[in-house]
Parts: C-alpha cells; structure tokens; sequence
C-alpha cells in the first residue's frame, strides 16, 4: 500500500508539471508497462469501459464497441483528465482521432526497460510463448489461433517466476518516464571471480526481471544483493544503472544493492589428478605460469597482474563441468591467453580427464578444418586416440563410422565447425545418449568479427546452446588469443551476451609482447598514381627482404590481398636475385590445398626463409622461430595487426616487427572494408524482398517463410579481389542478423526470426516420359509429377521420405550426397535417368504490357546515361549514376532517388558478375566496366550496350519462349539444369535487376544452399524501413563503421609518429582494456 502512495504522489508530480503545456480541454494519461494493481487505484476517468482483467485478444476484438464510447467523451464539453493503457491507444487506432481532441501524456514504467509486465491476459499464452520461441518453421496454418490478434501489440511474450512479461511492438515516441526521482547511488565494491553473487548483468534481461518480481511482490529475504558486472556500465543494454538507482531509492528499506566488479586470484588446485595426464601424453613435469590481469574493471589498477598456472584453468573446467554433471549449478569459462601460450592444452586435458572419470562428451568448435585435423593429429601423435573430427573433408563414410565411434564410447573428443553442428537439430544424431561434459568454441573473437572474416554461424551458435543446455546441463568454455576488453570494441561482452555465458570465470590474458621489438618508419612520398606508390613499396620490401635473407632470418610478410602478392612474385623475378626468388613461398585462402601444405612445410622447415601471406595465414599456424613480421600494408583493424605481429618470436628471445608506412597504405584495407562490409541499403533491400515473398498469390500476407539465399543474390556484390570465396549464403545471414539485433537493441524484440536449416528436403528432376511412368509405378510414394517442359516431365521428390525409409542408418547430407553422386550403393536404378533442376517462380508486379512499358523505359534511361559517360570517357561515382537516373527516371516513372541509388547499384555489381561470367566461358571477350582502386569510381565505354541488349532479350525470352508453364495471369515458372551453371548464374543476374527495378518478385526452389527459415513478428515495423528507407538507421551496423574508422585512425597515428616499442606496447594495450581513442591519442601526443 505505502508503494501505491507513493506512486500515486509521483503521479501528482506529473500532473502539475504538464498542466503548463497543457493545450486542449481534455487531458488522456497513457500508462505503459503498469500492472493490474496500480491502474485500479488511479483517481481519473478510464477513458473506455474494456476490462483489465480480460484477455488482449479480446480487447483486439472489442475496437468497434469501444469508438463510440470514445465519440461520447469527445462530445462531452467538460474539461476533464482521463487515462488509457498503452494497448487501449494501439486499439483505439494510435494517431487517429485521439491527438485531436486530447493532450496525450505518455507515462512508461521505467522500473522496467523494454520487456514490461503484462497487465492483460493472454489466450493459450503458453502455446504463443512457445510460437514466439520456436526456431522450428511453423505453416501459417500451423500457428496458434489468435496469434495474429496477439502480434498486433506484443513482440515478445515471457512468463518470469510465475508474471506474465511482454514486450511491444512499437514504443510511442514522446514517453515520459514515471519515476522522476534521481534515485540514489549503489554501492559498488570487489569480489573473487569464484565468489557468489545474486546475478550478473549482461544482455539477457532475464535474471533482473525475476529479481524485480521477487522485490515487488515482496518474495526476497535477504537485504544484501550482490550484483556482479563486467565491463562499462554505461554501456551495457537495458539501462541497468538508471533503473538500479531507481529501485536503490524506491526499495531502500527492503534492500540495499551493491554493485561489484571481479577480480582475479590465485587459488590452491589440486594439480596432481591433471599432471599425470600432462606428464603421459605431454611428456611435461609441471604446468606453465601465465600472466593475467587482476580485474580489468578497476580503474586506476586495471593493468595489474597476477600470475596464474594453466592448472588453474584446468582445473575450473573440469569443477564446473562436474557440478553441471552432478545437477548443481555451474559456472562458464572465458579465456583469453596470447599464441603460444599453451592455450589447447587447457581444454584437452578437461576432456581426457571428464572422459576417463565419467565417460563424458567434449565438443570443441573450432573455425578452420585445418585447424580441426592439426589438433585431432597432434592428439593422435601422443597416442590420444579418443578425438576426431567431422567435416567436409571427409566421405560420408568416413563421418558415419565416426558417429559410431562417438556412440559406442571410443571417441570423446569431437572437433566441428559450427555450420555442421546447426545442421543438426538434434544433437544425438551425432553423439547418440552419450552425455556432453564440457563444450569448447576456439578462436571465439570469430563471433565478434563483423565484416570480411565474420562467421554467421558462431552468432547462431548462442540460440543452439541456449536450447540445448535447457535439457543437457553442460559448462561452456570459449578460448581466444584476441579479444579488446570493454570500450566500443567490447569483445568478451559481445561473446559472453552472444553465447549467452553464465556467470563467466574470466581469464585475461597479457596484451603485451615484450620480446617483439617495433620498428616502424615513415616513408615520405609525394602525391603519385597509385601504380607509382606500389613500385615505391615493392622495391622498399624487395629491399628489406635482402636484408633479412643476408641475416639468414625467417621473415613473414603480410599483404591485403592476394592480387599484391602475386605482383611482387614478379616484381621480384624480374630485379631480385635468384636466391632471393629461391626463398619465396606464398600463402592465401583461395590457394589449393596442396600448395598450401608444400609452401607452409617449406618455411617452416628452413627450405624457404621468406613466407608472403594474406592474413589467411594465421589461425592453427604454429611456427616457433620467425624472427621477423613485415607488413606491405595493414589487412585490417587493430587486432589483426597485433595478432599477426605476434607470430614473430614463438619460441625466440627477441622478434621484429617491422612496417614502413606511406600514406596510401590505408588504401587496402579501406577497398577490403567497403567490399566486404554490408550496407545500409543492402539491409533495406533485404526487408523488402522479405515483404515481397510474404505475399502470397491471393495478396495475403504469410508471416513464415522458408527462403534460399539464391533468392537475394542479386543484393549482395561479390568480388574476384577478395582473399576467399564470398557466400551469399553468410553475408545473408548476417544481413538478417544485423537487422535482427538492432530491432532487439530497440524495442527488445525482432519484427524478424531467421535461423538456417538443414539441407533442401525436396528437389525438382527433369525426366523422359517413359522413365517417368516406370518411376511412379515403383517410388510413386516419393515423386510427383508438377508439369511438362520441351516435351520432357518435371518431377520433385521428397528426399526425407525416400531416405528415412530406405536408408535410415545413413545422415540426410550424406543419403544426398551419394543421392547425386549417383553411387551404386543406394541400390536405385533410376539415378542415371534423373536430372537436377532449378525451379524459379516469379510473378511480375503489373500486368505485362505495363511490365515492358516500365522496363523499356527503364532501360533506355541506362542506355542515355550510361552512354554520355562511356562519351566522356571520365571516371564517375554511384552519386552521378543515380543523379542521372533519377533526372530521366524522375520525370518519366516518378522514381524517387533511393530508387536510383538501389537500381545504379545492383545495374553495376551485376555488369560487373555478367563480364567476370563472359571472361570465364569465352575465349575472347572485350571489357567495358573499369574501377578505380578503391571501388568507388567507374568508367565504361561503349561496349555496356552488350549488357543492356542482353537484358532485353533475356527479359523478352522468359515471356515469351514456348514451353514453360504459366500458372495464372502474370504468374511464371521456371526451370534451369544445374549443369548449365553460366546460364544459371546468368539468370539469376537477369532476376534479381528486374526485382531491383520493381517489375518481378521471384523465389528459387531447389538451390544447393540450405533453407533459411523467417518468421515475420511485425509487418509493420519492416514496412517503416522500406516506407522510410533514409530514416532507417541500423545502430550496429554504424558500429560496425565506427570501430573500422576507429581502428585506421589509431594505426595511422601510431605508424605517423613512428612510436617506440615501449609506446606502441603501452598504447596497445590502452586500446585492449577499454580505453577511448580520444584517450589514447591525448596520451600519445603528451608522449610524443
């Protein structure tokens, strides 16, 4: 009662405040996020009659019975104060009638952040808690009944301690927060990482919110909480500091909160179950010691450090995963450890000793399949035969006999990448019964590593855990040499929140490396054609290299792309000495596997002393006596940098670092970053064609899909330049990730669920006639027949069925693999008859005469611009491009410039894959589009009309050719052999510019990627995006910009000023513990 006092005081507080800008007659209170319990105390009129005990379905059903009672309070002429829950106003038709004839005071309970307590009921909450959960795909006839009614108001739905928490689809823009108070401080004080606390904050919102249910239902006991966190406060998710002010204050009699960091110590460990297995296997009497910092937290002691034995580590590991074992709870594990560290050892030995006492299960995810077969080899070298690993590398066979293994208990250790865990739904299709004790992810900061290098599938991995451990209770432990600590570039904070870590023991390791001595100079060189400024640095490197290879010193040298070290290799055939050539090997992604080995095992025995590498050469290379790392130019931010320099000096004294810097170096790295890094308009392109494939032929709307990447290829531009294949495939998914966590940053909830499945169930074959009666007379169960094309039949085959009954001991990947391999061993006689199709649906947008219309328009439009400028012959930018478009297009179609700008874009990238495709198929064949070094500038010449005729008569073709069947009016199918793979590639080209354009929506059935599967939350908050594309802002990817310009700037003024070993190391490690580049860059100046 003393609380609704209070609350209701604060209430009066509000009121007085608005009064003076009060405009209108009639005052309307909008609550949002209260409960049942204060609304029924408020002392003002309840604007409608709708009951807050009833259900919100019902509410969504009542809006025309509740419009009149609106109208009569609007007719009324009495000046009066009335109050509306927030869902009562989304009912009532938001910005509507209300805003006219109200002053409108939105109050938010601000105890709460963005998930709210719920104060209606809801219908089957359970069934749409476990919708809203689900990554599993779900038909619209599937969902829940009312489901539709719920979406309209709610996100995301959770049930906490028993309360009903719900989060909102929209949030109004002009909130008042309801407690006004300033709140008191909390105490802040120190604890053993090892100590209890009453939860630690991180992003999953959870653990607060059942505090918060505990405390204000006066559930808690105890007056002392502990709070735990890690990292800057004011940074964290959910305005945990404000809202911890505000219950110090509210509650102060019933708690009293303290806020702690953790530090570090040292503790007793009972070394001597873990150095029998380290001397047998390892052949080591003791355990290293490893320099740790105390607790990075503490501000003016954060660079203290502490020396930790690897026993320790092993140790914690092994207590935790023994307790998860044991049924009580349990702590996770992060470590991160400089190369050479003896990082492996402290989660192989966990697994060896879980494995002997218990029988139990390790997982490690590791990134690279070299990685995986060097560890799993290194194991098996010291007689350690109960590891193994599974990838692509191997035969189904091979994989199979493996599982077995794992089954029957002779293997315990299994090293996967993640792409191949989550196309496991169920986990016993590897491991069977067997129990997991521990799961390891190696090489963790991947799921940090936004841009080239990120992995979509380590994001992923923390909804697969999440899943798991709610039925198989196991500690997780991530490992990495790299990982920047609190700042912009939170890296353990986005891993832990990522992975969902559980209260982490936390190990972190010493940035420094003392013995690596920095050696940078600046070379001065006036302003010079790009050309000019690469002769400059391969005879300064040419250079060096001499010197090296007099010394006889084993040098790596680091180039951004794989284009620069190919011209170097003959650069340097041409002015360096034959010995010199002798020495050189060379490293990258895309090389053959072969020559990988044979270069890598050339410098690393001595046979080559010179090694020139992309930064391909980095994870799982372990070479212990390079004495020098020279860098042709940075390959990327400043933790790459500190990475590769660091594999100088394994196991040397003294190592050199060596850079000599011009001021066109940051070229590269800036090309890579654009190439590489999606943008905003990729992201809205994305939303839209998810709009688009939800609407299904009838124009209703479906809010779960099931889509290939094929179908949003024409979005993402791809590159020859680049170091490694680039996957549509993952930069889709990490295009659906990105705008996923931005809406959960905002509102807390996603309008958009994707999670990748496993492979295609069912595939399309083209067959003869005849083959095709034999076919469904025997596995009729199997196939159907879906239409006629060129005089041949059209089958699809459900693949699942016809594997689960006829060969069920196999994987599904690996029935498919031998499926279309055509092995005999799967005993069917009709794989030689069958031939792999691809199967695309499109319907166009506007009736057919009106599609040639727009497009004749379209591309005559492309043909004036692009012609004046192959005219001029002058170089011109995407902002030209879409200012001419836009002036043609303007007039004639009433396109707006963020039209252009996405049709300019896609026009390029795809002349840009239809001339790689010519150069690749044809003998001879005459380029028309050139771009400028850093892909920002184009030239064409008059030859681009080969591209624009061929986009006529290819659009003319799939209108027009004989044969393929027309479903209804303006709707098409198609159908491509896989085998024909130009004409594949080709027609996607042709696709994805006319959806660009407007014109088309098509989808693809069949492809080789795996199904992505998209439940739509919110149709309305994707149509803001793409109704306001120039409002849209996409807060991590403007993270993802901000660190890159944070990144070259720091290495630009620490390559400018040409700093000291000892400065580059201390402002290094400035960097890594949080500090701000502002800060650092105020320190190096005093310094300098």
């Amino acid at each position: 009662m003393m609380m609704t006092d209070r609350m209701l005081n604060q209430l009066h507080e509000h009121m007085e405040r608005f009064r003076s800008r009060q405009t209108k007659e009639k005052l309307l209170i909008i609550f949002q996020g209260f409960d049942e319990t204060f609304l029924t105390t408020l002392p003002y009129k309840k604007l409608v009659s709708a009951p807050l005990n009833q259900s919100i379905q019902a509410l969504a059903q009542a809006k025309a019975n509740l419009l009149p009672e609106v109208f009569q309070v609007i007719g009324n002429p009495d000046p009066s104060i009335y109050w509306a829950t927030y869902e009562e106003y989304i009912t009532l038709g938001k910005e509507t009638i209300l805003p006219l004839y109200f002053d409108l005071l939105f109050l938010r309970n601000n105890l709460f952040d963005k998930m709210y307590p719920c104060c209606y009921q809801i219908e089957n909450d359970k069934l749409m808690r476990q919708y809203l959960e689900t990554n599993e795909y779900l038909s619209d006839e599937e969902m829940p009944e009312g489901i539709h009614n719920v979406l309209e108001y709610y996100g995301e739905i959770r049930t906490i301690d028993g309360k009903l928490f719900i989060s909102y689809t929209e949030l109004p823009q002009n909130v008042v927060d309801f407690f006004i108070m300033e709140g008191e401080d909390v105490l802040i004080d120190q604890q053993s990482v090892y100590q209890e606390c009453f939860l630690e904050l991180s992003e999953d919102e959870e653990p607060f919110l059942s505090f918060l249910v505990k405390l204000t239902s006066g559930q808690l006991h105890q007056k002392k909480i502990v709070i735990t966190y890690s990292g800057d406060l004011e940074l964290f998710p959910h305005a945990y500091k404000k809202r911890l002010r505000v219950i110090q204050s509210l509650y102060r009699d019933q708690v009293q909160i303290v806020l702690t960091t953790k530090k570090l110590d040292a503790k007793p460990v009972p070394e001597e179950r873990y150095l029998e297995i380290l001397k047998k296997y390892w052949g080591y009497d003791s355990f290293r010691k490893l320099k740790m910092y105390r607790d990075v937290n503490e501000t003016d002691k954060k660079k203290e450090t502490i020396e930790i034995s690897q026993g320790q580590i092993i140790d914690d590991l092994v207590q935790q995963a023994e307790r998860a074992y044991q049924g009580q709870s349990y702590q996770d594990i992060f470590v991160t450890s400089p190369t050479g560290a003896g990082k492996s050892i402290m989660f192989q030995i966990p697994a060896i000793y879980l494995a002997q006492q218990y029988g139990l299960m390790t997982i490690v995810i590791s990134p690279l399949i070299g990685l995986m077969t060097d560890q799993v080899q290194g194991l098996h070298n010291k007689n350690i035969d109960i590891s193994a690993t599974i990838n692509s590398n191997l035969t189904p066979v091979e994989k199979q006999e493996i599982i077995e293994k794992i089954k029957a208990g002779q293997i315990s250790i299994l090293y996967i990448s993640p792409e191949t865990l989550l196309s496991r739904s169920d986990i016993s299709d590897l491991i069977g019964e067997r129990q997991i004790g521990l799961f390891v992810i190696d090489e963790a900061h991947i799921v940090t590593t936004w841009g080239k290098a990120f992995r979509s599938d380590y994001w992923y991995l923390g909804a697969y855990l999440q899943k798991l451990r709610k039925e198989l209770p196991f500690p997780v432990a991530t490992f990495t040499a790299t990982a920047i600590y609190g700042g912009l570039e939170d890296m353990y904070a986005e891993t832990r929140d990522s992975l969902g870590l559980i209260h982490p023991i936390s190990y972190f390791g010493y940035i420094k490396r003392e013995n690596i001595q920095i050696r940078i100079q600046q070379k001065e060189m006036s302003e010079t054609k790009f050309k000019e400024y690469l002769d400059i640095k391969y005879k300064v490197l040419l250079f060096r290299l001499n010197r090296f290879l007099e010394r006889r010193e084993k040098t790596l040298v680091y180039f951004p792309m794989v284009r620069l070290i190919h011209e170097f290799l003959n650069f340097a055939r041409s002015y360096g000495s034959k010995e010199l050539v002798s020495h050189l090997c060379y490293y990258y992604g895309s090389l053959s596997k072969e020559k990988k080995n044979t270069h890598y095992l050339r410098f690393k025995n001595n046979e080559s002393l010179i090694m020139l590498a992309t930064k391909a050469f980095g994870m799982g290379i372990d070479i212990p006596d390079i004495r020098n790392v020279y860098h042709f130019a940075p390959t990327g931010n400043v933790c790459d940098y500190v990475q590769e320099i660091g594999r100088a000096a394994r196991h040397l004294d003294k190592g050199y670092a060596y850079f000599d810097f011009l001021s066109k170096d940051f070229v590269h790295v800036k090309r890579l970053h654009g190439i590489s890094t999606l943008r905003k308009q990729q992201l809205v392109q994305v939303v839209r064609k998810i709009l688009n494939l939800a609407q299904d032929s009838k124009g209703q709307m479906q809010r779960n899909l099931l889509v290939s990447s094929d179908e949003f290829r024409y979005i993402f531009e791809s590159s020859r330049n680049l170091d490694q294949v680039e996957d549509v495939d993952n930069k889709l998914k990490t295009a659906l990730l990105i705008i996923e966590k931005d809406f959960k940053a905002k509102l807390n909830y996603s309008p958009i669920i994707a999670r990748p499945r496993s492979l295609f169930t069912k595939e399309y074959f083209q067959v003869e006639p005849d083959v095709e009666t034999e076919l469904m007379q025997k596995y009729g169960r199997y196939f159907s027949r879906v239409s006629d094309y060129k005089g041949k039949s059209i089958i699809v085959c459900n693949l699942k069925e016809l594997w689960q009954d006829y060969h069920p001991t196999m994987s599904f990947a690996q029935f498919k693999y031998f499926f279309h391999t055509k092995d005999p061993c799967l005993e069917f006689d009709f794989l030689h008859e069958i031939h792999p199709i691809l199967f695309i649906d499109f319907s166009l947008s506007t009736r057919e005469s009106t599609f040639l219309k727009e497009f004749g328009t379209i591309l005559r439009a492309f043909n004036i611009v692009l012609g004046k400028f192959a005219q001029s012959g002058k170089y011109f930018t995407i902002e030209q491009f879409t200012q001419r478009l836009a002036h043609s297009l303007g007039k004639q179609m009433h396109k707006d410039k963020y039209y252009c700008e996405n049709i300019a874009t896609v026009f390029l990238t795809s002349a840009e894959a239809f001339e790689r495709l010519n150069k690749k198929y044809a003998n001879f064949y005459r380029s028309f589009l050139r771009m400028d070094e850093d892909r920002k500038r184009f030239t064409v010449n008059s030859n681009f009309s080969s591209f624009t005729e061929w986009l006529e008569i290819e659009t003319q073709k799939i209108l027009r050719q004989k044969g393929w069947s027309t479903r209804q009016l303006d709707h098409y199918e198609i159908y491509l052999s896989k085998k024909d793979r130009q004409k594949t590639e080709k027609s996607f080209l042709l696709f994805g510019l006319l959806e660009a354009m407007g014109l088309l929506v098509y989808s693809v059935i069949g492809g080789d990627n795996p199904e992505i599967y998209i439940r739509i939350n919110s149709f309305y908050q994707l149509k803001r995006v793409v109704d306001n594309p120039d409002g849209y802002h996409n807060i991590v990817l403007s993270n993802v910009y901000e660190r890159h310009r944070t990144s070259v700037d720091l290495l630009t003024h620490l390559f400018q000023k040409e700093v000291s070993t000892e400065v580059f190391w201390e402002l290094i490690e400035d960097y890594f513990l949080g500090a701000s580049l502002e800060n650092i860059l105020k320190k190096l100046d005093a310094i300098a």
